[in-house]
């Protein structure tokens, strides 16, 4: 019979070391006590070239604060060159966006546990999906007439959108969201397993600032989700991604209709209304506003002056009263699951998972009350 110990995975160990943003001789700084472990060590364990005893897989567990068996259980994944899409600062380190990636890898294992009991929905709209895998430029009408075809198949009218998570959830979209101090980074865009993963980083963020991330990450699903990984180092060409992106999400939740009729007049404070209907920050209705020709160049400088004379860049009004919309989909899936007396438990144990170090990780898990009615489910 082997032991426990020969099951060891060094690949898994990389992934919790890239998690917590650690680089090889941190690590080993960290778990050295009476005994010195050395970078050396580390590079030998995760290539599987030498296995650590139990004492110091304990201490791995400890400080990369893992379950013991997350070295021991789970599959390797495949890397697939498709393209990441992070909603950042300038100059995040590697480590910061390999630590998000890192995210996203668990929670499609935590899916992939979830998929052996229910039928999970794919993603719905590959018709609408860009299918180009060649860079090219796409320009502000087609990004609007894609927002348009959008609101249209899912009856969004001309107003604001009553709650976007759920909306990408219907979609086949995975929403998470995690309170990681991951700094810098706001939101990520990956596709695991042929599915669509979003990942947004709420620690510090606004409802507003959340939902326009989610609506910026969706303009990468919808227009860029096919490029590969290659075409995004350059520096030029990931600065156009990110500004039609951008654009998708101006013009997705602030339809030129619907803000032609609302905004009858541009001052602070009646942008200030607007934001707790609209449900997008003071900045962006600005800058909307600008776009459509009701606020002129000298106006929109004049609201943003404003804007930082009050304090408002970072924190603006309303911030603290308007509700988060965090993902439903799981908590659904998970009361249903009970409901019928099915435990994952076993299976997330399989995967090296548990729920205390998944609900460590993510704040979708835990959640309040669902008030709108989630996709439907089905047993396999």
């Amino acid at each position: 019979m082997n032991s426990p110990l020969s099951q060891f995975k060094g690949e898994r160990l990389k992934q919790a070391r890239l998690l917590r943003m650690l680089t090889g001789t941190e690590l080993a700084l960290l778990i050295s006590d009476k005994k010195v472990i050395k970078q050396q060590q580390i590079s030998y364990w995760e290539s599987n070239r030498r296995v650590p005893n139990f004492e110091e897989i304990q201490k791995l567990s400890a400080v990369l604060k893992v379950p013991y068996y997350f070295f021991l259980k789970g599959d390797s994944r495949n890397n697939v060159d498709t393209a990441n899409f992070f909603r950042r600062s300038a100059a995040v380190p590697t480590k910061n966006r390999n630590s998000m990636q890192e995210l996203v890898f668990l929670y499609s294992s935590f899916f992939k546990v979830i998929g052996r009991y229910i039928k999970l929905p794919d993603f719905k709209d590959n018709d609408l999906v860009i299918s180009s895998h060649e860079f090219r430029l796409v320009d502000v009408d087609e990004i609007d007439e894609l927002a348009k075809s959008i609101r249209r198949r899912y009856h969004l009218g001309i107003g604001p959108i009553s709650n976007v998570t759920l909306l990408m959830e219907k979609m086949g979209v995975r929403v998470i969201f995690t309170n990681e101090d991951i700094a810098g980074i706001d939101a990520l865009t990956k596709v695991v397993d042929n599915q669509f993963y979003v990942i947004i980083n709420t620690k510090g963020k606004s409802a507003v600032r959340i939902r326009f991330s989610l609506a910026h990450e969706l303009g990468h699903v919808f227009l860029h989700s096919r490029y590969s990984e290659s075409i995004l180092k350059s520096s030029e060409k990931n600065k156009r991604v990110e500004s039609e992106a951008q654009m998708f999400a101006s013009l997705f939740l602030m339809p030129e209709e619907g803000i032609l009729m609302d905004m009858v007049a541009t001052n602070l404070e009646f942008l200030k209304s607007l934001k707790s209907h609209w449900l997008v920050s003071i900045q962006a209705l600005a800058i909307r506003g600008k776009q459509i020709g009701l606020l002129t160049q000298s106006e929109m400088t004049h609201v943003f002056q404003q804007i930082s004379r009050n304090g408002w860049r970072k924190k603006e009004p309303l911030d603290d009263t308007i509700s988060i919309e965090f993902p439903t989909f799981i908590k659904t899936v998970l009361e249903y699951l009970n409901s019928e007396g099915i435990s994952v438990d076993d299976a997330l144990y399989q995967e090296g998972l548990s729920f205390d170090f998944l609900n460590s990780l993510f704040s979708a898990i835990q959640i309040s009350e669902i008030k709108e009615k989630g996709p439907n489910l089905k047993l396999l």
